[in-house]
């Protein structure tokens, strides 16, 4: 049997192409990972962080919100800040 809760993967790519990934997961499409603040990705807001008595949420979609760059694109908050 196989659930989607099984960590599963392929072998490792060994080609100089890319493969695509897919993640199913069920969330609110508006929430903020868990615990980021607004204006810094590396700082926790302890009032962003969902109380587990929430009701789970299975249907929406996120909106691009007009930006033009790649599926694969790493948006600037998740990188590294350099000096």
């Amino acid at each position: 049997f196989f659930s989607y809760q099984t960590i599963h993967w392929s072998d490792c790519n060994r080609t100089n192409a890319w493969r695509k990934s897919v993640r199913f997961g069920y969330h609110s499409p508006t929430m903020r990972p868990i615990g980021r603040a607004d204006d810094n990705p590396h700082r926790i807001d302890m009032d962003n962080i969902l109380d587990r008595k929430d009701n789970i949420i299975v249907r929406g979609f996120r909106e691009n919100s007009g930006s033009k760059a790649s599926a694969y694109t790493v948006p600037a908050s998740a990188g590294r800040k350099t000096a």
